[in-house]
């Protein structure tokens, strides 16, 4: 989780998608505590494999259309700008940070 503070402390993403979430030292609440995250989206690992987890600030507006083990579709809007684009991320083999600012 070090890595992952200092990639999100540093970078101050508006979001921020991670894959393969394993742990289960890493919880919802520990993060929100911790940055500026108004909400977010976990699907859970399944034994060793999977977990994806979708977080925002209150700088935009998400509307998750779906999601599962695999996948998660989205639509973000930037309140600033008005910009809106469609998230689409998956689940792969390799850990995966996607942020975006």
């Amino acid at each position: 989780m070090f890595l992952l503070a200092r990639m999100i402390y540093a970078t101050k993403p508006q979001v921020t998608f991670i894959s393969e979430v394993k742990s289960s030292k890493i919880k919802v609440d520990d993060l929100i505590a911790r940055f500026n995250i108004s909400d977010s989206i976990v699907v859970p690992s399944r034994r060793r494999s999977g977990g994806l987890w979708l977080m925002w600030t209150d700088e935009v507006q998400v509307h998750v259309h779906s999601f599962n083990f695999h996948v998660m579709l989205a639509t973000v809007v930037v309140t600033s700008s008005n910009l809106k684009f469609d998230l689409s991320v998956y689940m792969v083999i390799l850990t995966t940070v996607l942020l975006v600012k």
